[in-house]
């Protein structure tokens, strides 16, 4: 991959990349890069679920919250019910 971006450096000089597409004259190159580019972004994308599946899997398999957390949420809410009084 970093050979296909350093020949995509190459052929795109000054110019924006769709021009330097526009402009190329061999597609594959672009293609390759394009495929290489997908697969890492489609790699990160599942990087991202797994690390989201390991921090949410306390929710998902119903454990309780940590007791300092659930004290501390039972002296806000009589806090509250005192100052409705």
């Amino acid at each position: 991959m970093v050979f296909s971006f350093q020949e995509f450096g190459k052929v795109k000089g000054k110019h924006g990349y769709i021009d330097a597409v526009q402009r190329g004259k061999y597609l594959s190159m672009f293609v390759i890069l394009f495929e290489y580019s997908t697969a890492l972004l489609g790699l990160l994308i599942a990087l991202l679920g797994i690390w989201l599946a390991i921090e949410t899997k306390g929710l998902l398999i119903g454990e309780g919250a940590n007791k300092e957390i659930i004290n501390s949420i039972r002296e806000i809410t009589n806090y509250l019910k005192k100052l409705r009084k």
